[in-house]
């Protein structure tokens, strides 16, 4: 019986997780994983959204690894710059499904930066990615990639981003501008800018 109570309270704890959204409050900078951050000291995580949009102009860091379902960053805010950031003094990883950079959001990752994952990356109008400058390589793994039109996606001078392809075929599609003054690496050569590639 006791067996049976702990099993129906863990798969009840389940349910109320799904479809739950940890909503980021600080409008100073801060640390994706501590949790005095988020609203009611909720982080995201597995099932777990992450809604990075009040106001201001600050950066969450992710430093080692943080989780969360689909992320929206700078999409519903009103004013400044919200950016995620992956540490560049560590190896660092951000597991996810989606992510949205709205027309207030960048995000910037690094040497040695890892996005696990199959789902989609979307840079809207006035969004952007940003590949810090640094000779390792950062990807996002099996995530497709849509930079809308008024989108960026910066690649900058001596860095390497590394287009991985293990799951399944991942598809770039730039509508926007594609900035690469650094090197995008494919499964079979890295192409400097200027260079044709095939995705």
């Amino acid at each position: 019986m006791k067996r049976f109570f702990y099993l129906a309270v863990g798969s009840l704890m389940a349910q109320l997780t799904l479809g739950q959204t940890a909503t980021w409050l600080n409008p100073a900078s801060g640390v994706w994983t501590n949790a005095v951050n988020w609203q009611d000291g909720v982080l995201p995580g597995a099932g777990i959204d992450a809604s990075i949009n009040v106001n201001g102009t600050y950066t969450n860091t992710v430093a080692g690894t943080g989780v969360a379902q689909n992320v929206t960053l700078g999409t519903t805010s009103a004013s400044g710059v919200q950016m995620v950031q992956m540490s560049s003094s560590v190896a660092s990883m951000l597991v996810f499904s989606n992510f949205t950079v709205g027309s207030h959001g960048v995000f910037a990752y690094a040497d040695n930066s890892s996005m696990p994952g199959t789902g989609l990356v979307t840079v809207a109008s006035g969004g952007q990615l940003y590949r810090t400058a640094g000779v390792n390589q950062g990807n996002f793994a099996d995530h497709d990639i849509r930079v809308q039109p008024g989108g960026r996606w910066t690649v900058a001078g001596g860095a390497k981003h590394n287009v991985s392809s293990n799951a399944k075929d991942v598809t770039y599609t730039i509508d926007g501008t594609l900035d690469v003054t650094g090197h995008l690496k494919t499964s079979h050569s890295w192409a400097p800018q200027n260079q044709p590639l095939v995705w």
